[in-house]
Protein backbone atom coordinates (compact mmCIF):
# COMPACT_ATOMS: atom_id res chain seq x y z
CA UNK A 1 0.00 0.00 0.00
CA UNK A 2 2.83 2.40 0.82
CA UNK A 3 4.49 1.57 -2.50
CA UNK A 4 1.28 2.63 -4.28
CA UNK A 5 1.17 5.92 -2.39
CA UNK A 6 4.83 6.60 -3.14
CA UNK A 7 4.37 5.88 -6.85
CA UNK A 8 1.24 8.01 -7.00
CA UNK A 9 2.94 10.93 -5.27
CA UNK A 10 5.95 10.71 -7.56
CA UNK A 11 3.84 10.62 -10.75
CA UNK A 12 0.72 12.64 -9.85
CA UNK A 13 1.64 15.65 -12.00
CA UNK A 14 2.14 13.41 -15.03
CA UNK A 15 -1.12 11.58 -14.30
CA UNK A 16 -2.98 14.88 -14.27
CA UNK A 17 -1.32 16.18 -17.44
CA UNK A 18 -2.23 12.98 -19.29
CA UNK A 19 -5.86 13.20 -18.20
CA UNK A 20 -6.09 16.85 -19.26
CA UNK A 21 -4.65 15.90 -22.64
CA UNK A 22 -7.36 13.24 -23.04
CA UNK A 23 -10.06 15.75 -22.06
CA UNK A 24 -8.93 18.13 -24.80
CA UNK A 25 -10.04 15.65 -27.47
CA UNK A 26 -13.67 16.48 -28.46
CA UNK A 27 -14.80 12.87 -28.72
CA UNK A 28 -18.51 13.63 -29.25
CA UNK A 29 -20.04 10.40 -30.53
CA UNK A 30 -23.37 11.99 -31.49
CA UNK A 31 -21.86 14.39 -34.04
CA UNK A 32 -20.53 13.16 -37.39
CA UNK A 33 -18.12 16.07 -37.63
CA UNK A 34 -16.21 14.55 -34.70
CA UNK A 35 -15.58 11.20 -36.40
CA UNK A 36 -11.85 11.88 -36.70
CA UNK A 37 -11.75 13.03 -33.08
CA UNK A 38 -13.30 9.73 -32.05
CA UNK A 39 -10.54 7.84 -33.85
CA UNK A 40 -7.92 10.10 -32.28
CA UNK A 41 -9.30 9.48 -28.82
CA UNK A 42 -9.42 5.71 -29.37
CA UNK A 43 -5.76 5.79 -30.42
CA UNK A 44 -4.90 7.82 -27.32
CA UNK A 45 -6.67 5.34 -25.04
CA UNK A 46 -4.88 2.44 -26.71
CA UNK A 47 -1.50 4.11 -26.22
CA UNK A 48 -2.24 4.92 -22.57
CA UNK A 49 -3.08 1.27 -21.91
CA UNK A 50 0.21 0.18 -23.45
CA UNK A 51 2.11 2.84 -21.51
CA UNK A 52 0.45 1.61 -18.30
CA UNK A 53 1.81 -1.90 -18.82
CA UNK A 54 -0.87 -3.74 -20.79
CA UNK A 55 0.50 -6.77 -22.64
CA UNK A 56 -1.55 -5.76 -25.65
CA UNK A 57 -4.07 -3.11 -26.64
CA UNK A 58 -6.08 -3.09 -29.84
CA UNK A 59 -8.75 -1.00 -31.54
CA UNK A 60 -11.73 -2.96 -32.81
CA UNK A 61 -13.88 -1.29 -35.48
CA UNK A 62 -17.66 -1.48 -35.26
CA UNK A 63 -20.42 -0.21 -37.51
CA UNK A 64 -20.10 3.03 -35.57
CA UNK A 65 -17.22 4.17 -33.37
CA UNK A 66 -14.47 1.73 -32.35
CA UNK A 67 -13.98 -0.20 -29.12
CA UNK A 68 -10.57 -0.16 -27.40
CA UNK A 69 -9.51 -3.42 -25.78
CA UNK A 70 -6.49 -4.00 -23.58
CA UNK A 71 -5.26 -6.72 -21.23
CA UNK A 72 -2.59 -7.66 -18.73
CA UNK A 73 -2.52 -11.39 -18.09
CA UNK A 74 -0.20 -12.30 -15.22
CA UNK A 75 -1.36 -15.89 -14.71
CA UNK A 76 -4.25 -17.65 -16.52
CA UNK A 77 -5.02 -19.47 -13.27
CA UNK A 78 -5.73 -16.20 -11.45
CA UNK A 79 -9.10 -14.41 -11.47
CA UNK A 80 -9.70 -11.89 -14.24
CA UNK A 81 -11.24 -8.43 -13.82
CA UNK A 82 -12.89 -6.77 -16.84
CA UNK A 83 -13.02 -2.96 -16.64
CA UNK A 84 -15.73 -1.26 -18.70
CA UNK A 85 -15.74 2.43 -19.58
CA UNK A 86 -16.35 4.79 -22.47
CA UNK A 87 -14.28 7.51 -24.10
CA UNK A 88 -17.11 9.34 -25.86
CA UNK A 89 -18.78 12.40 -24.35
CA UNK A 90 -22.02 14.32 -24.75
CA UNK A 91 -22.23 17.42 -26.97
CA UNK A 92 -21.27 20.55 -25.00
CA UNK A 93 -24.19 22.77 -26.07
CA UNK A 94 -25.21 25.41 -25.19
CA UNK A 95 -21.68 26.74 -25.47
CA UNK A 96 -22.56 30.24 -24.29
CA UNK A 97 -23.30 28.94 -20.80
CA UNK A 98 -19.83 27.51 -20.23
CA UNK A 99 -17.49 29.58 -18.08
CA UNK A 100 -14.55 27.97 -19.85
CA UNK A 101 -14.15 25.93 -23.01
CA UNK A 102 -15.73 22.45 -22.72
CA UNK A 103 -12.59 20.93 -24.23
CA UNK A 104 -10.19 23.35 -22.58
CA UNK A 105 -10.04 21.85 -19.08
CA UNK A 106 -9.50 24.12 -16.09
CA UNK A 107 -9.05 23.28 -12.42
CA UNK A 108 -11.06 25.22 -9.84
CA UNK A 109 -11.29 24.40 -6.16
CA UNK A 110 -9.65 21.04 -6.76
CA UNK A 111 -12.14 20.01 -9.46
CA UNK A 112 -11.55 19.58 -13.20
CA UNK A 113 -14.10 21.39 -15.35
CA UNK A 114 -14.35 19.94 -18.87
CA UNK A 115 -16.71 17.76 -20.86
CA UNK A 116 -16.00 14.15 -19.94
CA UNK A 117 -14.12 14.86 -16.71
CA UNK A 118 -16.88 13.18 -14.70
CA UNK A 119 -18.39 11.02 -17.46
CA UNK A 120 -16.40 8.98 -18.22
CA UNK A 121 -12.82 9.85 -19.07
CA UNK A 122 -11.90 10.68 -15.50
CA UNK A 123 -13.29 7.41 -14.20
CA UNK A 124 -11.82 4.94 -16.68
CA UNK A 125 -8.50 6.79 -16.70
CA UNK A 126 -8.32 6.26 -12.95
CA UNK A 127 -8.40 2.51 -13.58
CA UNK A 128 -5.75 2.79 -16.29
CA UNK A 129 -3.48 4.56 -13.82
CA UNK A 130 -4.28 1.94 -11.17
CA UNK A 131 -3.06 -0.70 -13.63
CA UNK A 132 0.15 1.26 -14.18
CA UNK A 133 0.71 1.70 -10.46
CA UNK A 134 0.31 -2.00 -9.71
CA UNK A 135 2.40 -3.11 -12.70
CA UNK A 136 5.25 -0.75 -11.84
CA UNK A 137 5.24 -1.80 -8.18
CA UNK A 138 4.88 -5.52 -8.96
CA UNK A 139 1.65 -5.79 -7.01
CA UNK A 140 -1.03 -6.67 -9.58
CA UNK A 141 -2.99 -9.50 -7.87
CA UNK A 142 -5.22 -10.51 -10.81
CA UNK A 143 -5.43 -10.51 -14.56
CA UNK A 144 -7.10 -7.40 -15.92
CA UNK A 145 -8.90 -6.56 -19.16
CA UNK A 146 -10.27 -3.26 -20.45
CA UNK A 147 -13.25 -2.70 -22.74
CA UNK A 148 -13.52 1.04 -23.46
CA UNK A 149 -16.24 1.81 -25.98
CA UNK A 150 -17.03 4.96 -27.96
CA UNK A 151 -20.83 4.95 -28.14
CA UNK A 152 -22.19 4.96 -24.58
CA UNK A 153 -23.58 8.47 -24.94
CA UNK A 154 -25.69 7.40 -27.93
CA UNK A 155 -27.06 4.24 -26.36
CA UNK A 156 -24.21 1.79 -27.19
CA UNK A 157 -25.88 0.56 -30.41
CA UNK A 158 -22.95 -1.70 -31.37
CA UNK A 159 -21.74 -2.88 -27.96
CA UNK A 160 -23.99 -5.94 -27.69
CA UNK A 161 -22.86 -7.20 -31.10
CA UNK A 162 -19.22 -6.64 -30.17
CA UNK A 163 -19.60 -8.50 -26.87
CA UNK A 164 -21.45 -11.44 -28.41
CA UNK A 165 -18.80 -11.87 -31.11
CA UNK A 166 -15.87 -11.56 -28.67
CA UNK A 167 -16.99 -13.68 -25.72
CA UNK A 168 -13.68 -15.43 -25.29
CA UNK A 169 -11.75 -12.18 -25.50
CA UNK A 170 -13.90 -10.56 -22.80
CA UNK A 171 -14.25 -13.61 -20.54
CA UNK A 172 -13.79 -12.56 -16.92
CA UNK A 173 -14.71 -13.42 -13.35
CA UNK A 174 -15.96 -9.97 -12.44
CA UNK A 175 -16.83 -6.75 -14.27
CA UNK A 176 -15.82 -3.37 -12.87
CA UNK A 177 -17.70 -0.40 -14.33
CA UNK A 178 -15.75 2.85 -14.56
CA UNK A 179 -18.48 5.24 -13.55
CA UNK A 180 -19.89 7.46 -10.90
CA UNK A 181 -19.57 5.92 -7.44
CA UNK A 182 -21.41 8.58 -5.44
CA UNK A 183 -23.94 6.68 -3.30
CA UNK A 184 -26.69 9.29 -3.51
CA UNK A 185 -28.43 11.27 -0.79
CA UNK A 186 -31.77 9.52 -0.33
CA UNK A 187 -32.04 8.10 3.22
CA UNK A 188 -34.13 5.19 1.94
CA UNK A 189 -32.81 4.24 -1.51
CA UNK A 190 -29.46 5.98 -1.86
CA UNK A 191 -28.99 6.65 -5.57
CA UNK A 192 -32.61 6.85 -6.67
CA UNK A 193 -33.77 9.87 -8.71
CA UNK A 194 -34.41 11.84 -5.53
CA UNK A 195 -31.04 10.84 -4.17
CA UNK A 196 -29.21 11.96 -7.33
CA UNK A 197 -31.14 14.87 -8.84
CA UNK A 198 -33.00 16.68 -6.05
CA UNK A 199 -31.87 20.02 -4.65
CA UNK A 200 -30.66 18.53 -1.35
CA UNK A 201 -28.76 15.79 -3.21
CA UNK A 202 -27.03 18.29 -5.48
CA UNK A 203 -26.07 20.48 -2.53
CA UNK A 204 -24.79 17.49 -0.56
CA UNK A 205 -22.59 16.49 -3.45
CA UNK A 206 -21.33 19.88 -4.61
CA UNK A 207 -21.34 21.84 -1.37
CA UNK A 208 -23.42 24.56 -3.03
CA UNK A 209 -27.18 25.13 -3.40
CA UNK A 210 -28.40 23.82 -6.75
CA UNK A 211 -29.65 27.24 -7.78
CA UNK A 212 -26.20 28.81 -7.50
CA UNK A 213 -24.14 25.95 -8.92
CA UNK A 214 -22.16 26.80 -12.07
CA UNK A 215 -23.49 25.56 -15.40
CA UNK A 216 -20.27 23.71 -16.17
CA UNK A 217 -20.10 21.83 -12.85
CA UNK A 218 -19.51 18.09 -13.39
CA UNK A 219 -22.44 17.43 -11.02
CA UNK A 220 -24.90 18.35 -13.78
CA UNK A 221 -23.79 15.41 -15.90
CA UNK A 222 -25.08 13.03 -13.22
CA UNK A 223 -28.33 14.99 -12.89
CA UNK A 224 -28.91 15.04 -16.65
CA UNK A 225 -28.15 11.34 -16.97
CA UNK A 226 -30.49 10.39 -14.11
CA UNK A 227 -33.41 12.48 -15.37
CA UNK A 228 -32.86 11.41 -18.98
CA UNK A 229 -32.94 7.74 -17.96
CA UNK A 230 -36.17 8.34 -16.03
CA UNK A 231 -37.75 10.01 -19.05
CA UNK A 232 -36.49 7.22 -21.32
CA UNK A 233 -38.16 4.60 -19.13
CA UNK A 234 -41.41 6.56 -19.02
CA UNK A 235 -41.45 6.87 -22.81
CA UNK A 236 -40.95 3.16 -23.46
CA UNK A 237 -43.24 1.86 -20.70
CA UNK A 238 -46.04 4.39 -20.22
CA UNK A 239 -46.44 6.01 -23.68
CA UNK A 240 -47.08 9.48 -22.19
CA UNK A 241 -48.42 12.35 -24.28
CA UNK A 242 -46.08 14.80 -22.54
CA UNK A 243 -43.52 14.80 -19.73
CA UNK A 244 -43.45 17.85 -17.47
CA UNK A 245 -40.49 18.35 -15.14
CA UNK A 246 -40.96 20.89 -12.40
CA UNK A 247 -39.26 21.77 -9.15
CA UNK A 248 -36.82 24.33 -7.90
CA UNK A 249 -33.75 22.82 -9.56
CA UNK A 250 -35.26 22.89 -13.06
CA UNK A 251 -36.57 26.43 -12.56
CA UNK A 252 -33.19 27.70 -11.38
CA UNK A 253 -31.16 25.84 -14.02
CA UNK A 254 -33.00 26.15 -17.38
CA UNK A 255 -29.95 24.79 -19.25
CA UNK A 256 -30.97 21.33 -18.01
CA UNK A 257 -33.97 21.04 -20.33
CA UNK A 258 -32.07 21.04 -23.67
CA UNK A 259 -29.47 18.70 -22.21
CA UNK A 260 -32.10 16.25 -20.94
CA UNK A 261 -34.01 16.36 -24.23
CA UNK A 262 -30.86 15.65 -26.21
CA UNK A 263 -29.86 12.83 -23.88
CA UNK A 264 -33.30 11.22 -24.20
CA UNK A 265 -33.18 11.32 -28.00
CA UNK A 266 -29.68 9.87 -28.00
CA UNK A 267 -30.68 7.17 -25.54
CA UNK A 268 -33.78 6.16 -27.52
CA UNK A 269 -31.61 6.17 -30.66
CA UNK A 270 -34.61 5.84 -32.98
CA UNK A 271 -35.88 2.71 -31.22
CA UNK A 272 -39.43 4.09 -31.02
CA UNK A 273 -40.94 6.24 -33.75
CA UNK A 274 -43.15 8.51 -31.68
CA UNK A 275 -43.95 11.73 -33.60
CA UNK A 276 -44.29 13.96 -30.54
CA UNK A 277 -40.90 12.79 -29.30
CA UNK A 278 -39.04 12.92 -32.60
CA UNK A 279 -40.66 16.03 -34.07
CA UNK A 280 -41.50 18.19 -31.06
CA UNK A 281 -39.19 17.21 -28.22
CA UNK A 282 -39.21 20.76 -26.81
CA UNK A 283 -42.94 20.50 -26.15
CA UNK A 284 -42.84 16.82 -25.18
CA UNK A 285 -40.31 17.36 -22.36
CA UNK A 286 -41.13 20.74 -20.87
CA UNK A 287 -41.65 22.71 -17.66
CA UNK A 288 -45.18 22.96 -16.25
CA UNK A 289 -47.14 26.02 -17.29
CA UNK A 290 -47.65 27.02 -13.66
CA UNK A 291 -43.92 26.99 -12.99
CA UNK A 292 -42.98 26.62 -9.33
CA UNK A 293 -46.66 26.85 -8.34
CA UNK A 294 -47.54 23.67 -10.21
CA UNK A 295 -47.29 21.52 -7.06
CA UNK A 296 -49.65 23.37 -4.70
CA UNK A 297 -52.07 24.66 -7.35
CA UNK A 298 -52.15 21.30 -9.13
CA UNK A 299 -52.98 19.56 -5.85
CA UNK A 300 -55.83 22.02 -5.21
CA UNK A 301 -57.16 21.50 -8.75
CA UNK A 302 -57.19 17.72 -8.28
CA UNK A 303 -58.81 18.07 -4.84
CA UNK A 304 -61.61 20.15 -6.35
CA UNK A 305 -62.61 17.23 -8.60
CA UNK A 306 -62.93 14.74 -5.74
CA UNK A 307 -66.44 13.91 -4.61
CA UNK A 308 -66.71 13.30 -0.89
Amino acid sequence: MQAWKDYQEKNKDRFLDELLELLRIPSVSARSEHKDDMKKCAEAVKQRLLDAGADKAEIYPTEGHPVVYGEKITDPAKPTVLVYGHYDVQPPDPLELWNSGPFDPVIKDGKIYARGSADDKGQFYMHVKALEMMVKTGSLPTNIKFCIEGEEEIGSPNLAKFVSSHKDLLKADVVLISGDTWPGNCPFHGDCIEGLASGPAIEARSGKPAGSLEFDSPVWETVVHALAQLNHLLVVTAAPQRLLIGGGVMSAQPHLFPRIRRAVLESLNGYLHIPQVLNDIDRFIAPPGLGTLAGPLGALAIAATIEL
